[in-house]
């Protein structure tokens, strides 16, 4: 389970990753709701396992348009008493575009 996640490219490009959460055998727990400081950034969508399987999934995806940065921290509460609270942190570097010219001599 990755600590952060890192959106660096142009503004044009399309972000997103999954992000896998699999609970040990010896202390099970089930994710119960995503919550963000901010919703301008990214999207995060909850999803359980499917049947027979523990992986919890997330799936983020960057919403931000314009070039600059940001950092957000998506919270993941769980049914847990020893983790009730995991914590993603997102990260993102875009910029504008660069177009490079050819001239001819």
């Amino acid at each position: 389970m990755p600590k952060s996640i890192t959106f660096r490219g142009s503004v044009k490009e399309e972000f997103s990753q999954v992000v896998s959460i699999t609970p040990s055998k010896k202390y099970p727990f089930a994710l119960k709701e995503i919550s963000m400081n901010s919703d301008l950034y990214v999207d995060a969508k909850l999803i359980p396992p499917a049947d027979g399987e523990d992986t919890w999934k997330i799936e983020v995806k960057n919403k931000m348009k314009e070039a600059g940065r940001y950092f957000e921290i998506i919270r993941v509460s769980t049914d847990s008493e020893f983790k009730p609270e995991i914590k993603i942190r997102v990260y993102a570097m875009l910029i504008e575009e660069v177009v490079q010219s050819t001239t001819g001599s």
